[in-house]
């Protein structure tokens, strides 16, 4: 019988012959023996080749460019529209970017947004601007107020209600936005429950008042009350944009000390005010303006002099603004 031995060496095996014979079953049996080592060997290859390094990976496209758009570019007061900010990559690919771009509003009092939502808060146009990874787009939204489908043309009859809903006084400043902070605000009802009301009765182009009521003003160390002497009075044209306001104000700081003034307010401009007159719809929106009064009058409490800059007899430093609605019957 020949016999062999089998001597295994890395990479494969190799057969030594030796003095002696096998017989038929040893033979098959070593045959088999190679045949399992074969496959061992080709399943070794096999991982090799996949844990090979891999020499091509997947590159990012660049971004290009962003586009914001609204489903509804024109809108109604209190309704909403979406806003979509899209990516566009250099792949031509594109991806929605809504939830990670910065939108806003360049005037909120218009319209506002949060989360996309664009919602309509007064009448006018404003601009959406989106921002994301450096580059920026911008979309125009108009608002409608559909309340003036159904208001009334406004006719100014022999007698009218006027209502304020804004304003401020304010002494011996050098600018409006100093006499804006400085200032004292006149109530609204808004605001603050009570507003100035003036009745008047209208003859031709001019009026006259029956009625005029201030509300207390605050301070800001003590209440103050403001009366009109006599009535206000002045013209009205309100088809030319057109309405002033004469008359002698005499303010009262804590029920003893008093002084006064006389205004000029007009809805044209006065030093650096201007005026406004919207009188297409009921009801009618005035705003008067004085820059160019004086206080030469003082209270003669020093404290509260002082508080307010009396005596303010220097033209243009004095500010007053009132903003009324008109209803007229």
């Amino acid at each position: 019988m020949r016999r062999r031995r089998l001597l295994t060496v890395a990479g494969g095996t190799v057969t030594i012959a030796l003095a002696g014979c096998l017989d038929e079953d040893d033979e098959e049996m070593l045959e088999d023996d190679e045949d399992v080592d074969d496959d061992e060997d080709i399943a070794d290859d096999g991982d090799d080749a996949d844990n090979g390094d891999d020499d091509s990976e997947e590159v990012e496209p660049d971004l290009e460019g962003i586009t914001i758009d609204v489903d509804e570019p024109v809108i109604e007061v209190e309704d909403e529209a979406v806003a979509t900010v899209i990516a566009q990559y250099d792949d031509g690919s594109e991806e929605t970017v809504t939830d990670e771009a910065i939108i806003t509003s360049d005037d909120e009092s218009i319209a506002s947004v949060a989360d996309g939502a664009v919602t309509g808060e007064a009448e006018g146009t404003i601009t959406l601007l989106a921002e994301y990874e450096g580059f920026e787009d911008t979309v125009e939204v108009e608002t409608e107020d559909d309340d003036e489908e159904d208001a009334e043309p406004f006719e100014l009859g022999d007698s009218f209600e006027a209502e304020g809903v804004g304003g401020y006084i304010s002494f011996a400043e050098d600018t409006e936005a100093e006499a804006e902070e400085e200032g004292l605000a006149f109530p609204t009802a808004d605001e603050d429950g009570e507003a100035i009301v003036v009745e008047a009765t209208v003859d031709g182009e001019r009026w006259e008042s029956t009625s005029v009521e201030f509300p207390d003003v605050d301070t800001g160390t003590a209440e103050a009350a403001i009366a009109a002497v006599d009535g206000l009075s002045g013209e009205i044209d309100l088809d030319s944009g057109t309405m002033t306001a004469e008359g002698t104000l005499e303010v009262t700081v804590e029920g003893d000390d008093s002084f006064e003034f006389a205004i000029a307010a007009t809805t044209d401009n006065s030093g650096e005010l201007s005026g406004e007159v919207d009188a297409e719809f009921t009801p009618a929106a005035v705003t008067v303006v004085d820059n160019e009064f004086i206080v030469e009058d003082e209270t003669g409490n020093v404290i509260v002099d002082n508080v307010l800059d009396l005596p303010a007899d220097e033209p243009g430093e004095n500010w007053l603004t009132l903003t009324f609605e008109l209803t007229s019957e």
